[in-house]
């Protein structure tokens, strides 16, 4: 986003210019995604969803067809190359198509990937979109709604575990001096080795948060998947948090997959990486589990130059 963009206001006064032109949506999008997914909203609003709201009475459109429009904008930005996306984000892009091959992508990938280059020039009709994304749901049955209630539920606890993490931040982050500013960030797409769920960053610090599920994650292949993960990720921050869900009940599964993942973290010397458990009820609070150990992270000038290119 330019400089003369780069606040909130700024950003709605450009919303609203770009409605009146009928400038097409993904760039629209693309802004108002950028706004949300850091703290520059606080400038002008008390929350995220207040701008948002705001920024949708900007245009001709109602407020969950902005967020939509914003998805799947979100969606192609995670698909393609920055260069591609400069140039396509400028083209009124089928939006229709665009979104039932994004819901193509949660049944069939392979499917979804090798169709949009011709989605994207508007060759497939959004019916014909639709038939393909219908047979493969019916083709996919109970695998596809147990992979779309297990992705549901993670969004749901991602949610809740950042603003939790945002509320209880001096448990995570440390005594930091005071008056110190710290930027909460969700939009990592596109950073191609460690891009975690939500970014804490300082003037001279960059912390990581990887937030996820149990159910699956209580097995030995996901345990060695999660370790193969935090070890790459955690060169590239400060602290390095894995965070899982806390249901209030005694699940022996759960705890044994923690117990071990620590033993696994200190085996290998992690030390920066730490673990916490957040509860799913309304008023979330977090339960450190391991703690880790501040470090120099060696690869954090890479992260720092992507973000500074977004």
């Amino acid at each position: 986003m330019s400089q003369q963009l780069s606040s909130a206001s700024a950003v709605l006064d450009a919303i609203q210019q770009r409605a009146q032109q009928g400038a097409p949506w993904p760039r629209t999008a693309q802004m108002a995604s950028t706004i949300v997914s850091g703290d520059t909203w606080r400038q002008t609003h008390g929350s995220a969803s207040d701008w948002l709201t705001e920024a949708a009475s900007r245009t001709p459109h109602a407020l969950n067809t902005f967020r939509r429009h914003m998805r799947v904008a979100e969606f192609v930005e995670s698909k393609l190359p920055k260069e591609q996306i400069e140039r396509l984000f400028d083209r009124d892009l089928p939006f229709g198509p665009l979104e039932v091959l994004m819901r193509l992508h949660d049944v069939d990938q392979e499917q979804a990937t090798s169709l949009f280059p011709k989605v994207l020039e508007g060759s497939i009709t959004y019916k014909k979109m639709l038939d393909i994304y219908q047979d493969a749901k019916a083709k996919s049955g109970e695998t596809f709604q147990g992979r779309r209630a297990f992705a549901e539920r993670g969004q749901q606890f991602e949610a809740k575990a950042i603003d939790c993490i945002k509320h209880h931040q001096d448990q995570f982050l440390g005594g930091l001096p005071r008056g110190t500013r710290v930027e909460f960030r969700t939009n990592t797409r596109g950073f191609s080795y460690g891009a975690a769920d939500l970014l804490a960053i300082g003037n001279d610090f960059i912390d990581g948060f990887e937030i996820k599920l149990f159910g699956a994650d209580d097995n030995r292949y996901v345990l060695i998947r999660t370790l193969e993960q935090i070890s790459l990720m955690s060169t590239f921050y400060r602290q390095t948090w894995l965070i899982y869900p806390d249901t209030g009940q005694t699940q022996s599964s759960h705890k044994e997959f923690i117990d071990t993942l620590g033993v696994h973290l200190i085996r290998l010397e992690l030390t920066s990486v730490g673990v916490a458990q957040i509860s799913e009820d309304l008023t979330p609070t977090p339960s450190i589990r391991i703690y880790p150990e501040p470090q120099q992270a060696p690869r954090q000038h890479l992260l720092r130059d992507f973000l500074r290119g977004r």
